[in-house]
């Protein structure tokens, strides 16, 4: 008996699940075994993520809001997602790839060969060794960050401790998209503990550090809009100070001009950048190219034909700047979908199709049922474009789920998050 070829994904992300759905759905690779590998078993909505931190109940008779219930919002069952009797599932951890010998090292399942092999295992915080914060700060990369930070408020909140206390500091440190998300739903939030658990709002405090003199490289137009936002909100900004060094309960910041100075905290979250998974630098990427696969045009690996790459693992210029393109969702899933395309495409020996980047549109929420848009050069925000973030994660579930499952997943979500706005 001759055994199938195999198409093995790496990674149940934004890219790995629009490459996997992409090839199931193909007749012609019923020749082929697929199979997915991820470590969890479920498909996470990163970028509400922050909204799961900071989502709470506005009755004084309970705390915030259950896992069970958070966890509904943005993480969705893999089982839900992918068919079962065509698709194998591998739950298990990437320790290792061989490219020469096409072999992939799981943590507990031993080694998996593959035909076909597409990276897609996206990117873990990063520290910078910076002394301590990796030690004291809560990162909000995972489901599990998201979590821990919830549950961290809930303790703080809910035990009636923040009634003994002369005053809470909230510190975000890192400036792009993540951190302002945090650091406005935090103040929405903040606001609402007040009235509920009778802690006076004074006593409550945020701030955020950026390196940089803006904000998620929005200019100093779009800089401006969230500063002024922000002093709305409460919220203290320090811009051009970069972090040295943090404490259990302080962060010692240097800034631009003049002499470092140390800032107190009671609750410090890191925003502040991601590597690529270090298990793909280490068997695939390239050190110099931020840890990730240098790709071709068609989103083959340079140096092996048989290996695909997407999202944050694969290195691609953008044409139109000769910068790598950012790390973002919206880029990710259209890899995979071409991906999955192109390798149908080398099965059936069809020339591929390139990959043609579009400009990446932001949409920031800042705060209330406010958000940030910026697409080139413009930069506008208000309502309409907090509806717009609203609806591009209903587009986005649609993409993965049946259209009335996709619905209710949002619909429960915006339930719960908008009690902060």
């Amino acid at each position: 008996m001759v055994r199938k070829k195999r198409i093995v994904v790496l990674g149940a992300g934004f890219a790995g699940m629009h490459v996997i759905q992409g090839l199931m759905k193909e007749p012609e690779l019923k020749t082929h075994e697929l199979v997915l590998v991820d470590r969890n078993a479920f498909h996470l909505y990163t970028p509400d993520l922050y909204e799961v931190a900071t989502a709470f109940n506005l009755s004084q008779d309970q705390c915030p809001r259950d896992e069970v219930q958070l966890r509904e919002t943005i993480a969705t069952p893999l089982s839900s997602l992918i068919d079962l009797k065509r698709v194998r599932f591998i739950q298990d951890e990437v320790i290792g790839v061989s490219a020469s010998s096409r072999k992939i090292k799981l943590k507990t399942q031993g080694d998996l060969d593959y035909t076909v092999l597409v990276v897609a295992l996206g990117s873990v915080p990063h520290f910078f060794n910076i002394p301590g914060l990796e030690q004291y700060a809560l990162p909000l990369k995972t489901l599990r960050d998201g979590l821990s930070i919830h549950s961290t408020l809930k303790k703080l909140f809910c035990s009636g401790e923040m009634k003994s206390r002369k005053n809470l500091t909230f510190a975000i440190g890192g400036g792009g998209p993540t951190g302002i998300e945090m650091a406005a739903e935090l103040a929405g939030a903040l606001d609402h503990f007040s009235a509920v658990y009778g802690v006076p709002r004074k006593k409550l405090k945020t701030y955020l550090i950026e390196a940089s003199d803006q904000l998620a490289s929005l200019g100093k137009k779009g800089t401006t809009r969230i500063k002024n936002h922000f002093d709305v909100l409460g919220v203290g900004l320090y811009l051009n100070h970069r972090i040295l060094k943090l404490k259990k309960k302080s962060v010692m910041v240097q800034p631009e001009k003049g002499k470092s100075k140390e800032l107190p905290f009671d609750f410090f979250v890191w925003t502040g950048g991601v590597q690529v998974n270090p298990m793909v630098t280490q068997s695939l990427g390239s050190p110099t190219l931020r840890g990730a696969i240098e790709v071709n045009p068609f989103l083959q690996m340079k140096t092996n034909e048989s290996i695909f790459a997407a999202g944050d693992n694969a290195f691609i210029l953008d044409p139109s700047s000769n910068k790598p393109l950012p790390m973002l969702a919206q880029l990710a899933y259209t890899q995979g979908d071409l991906v999955a395309k192109n390798i149908i495409r080398f099965i059936r020996k069809q020339p591929l199709k390139p990959y043609r980047p579009s400009s990446p549109v932001w949409v920031i929420p800042i705060g209330g049922r406010v958000a940030l848009l910026k697409v080139g050069s413009l930069v506008i925000s208000g309502f309409f474009c907090w509806m717009l973030r609203r609806f591009i994660s209903f587009r986005y579930l649609s993409t993965v789920l049946p259209f009335f499952r996709a619905v209710s997943m949002w619909w429960k979500g915006n339930r719960i998050f908008m009690k902060n706005d």
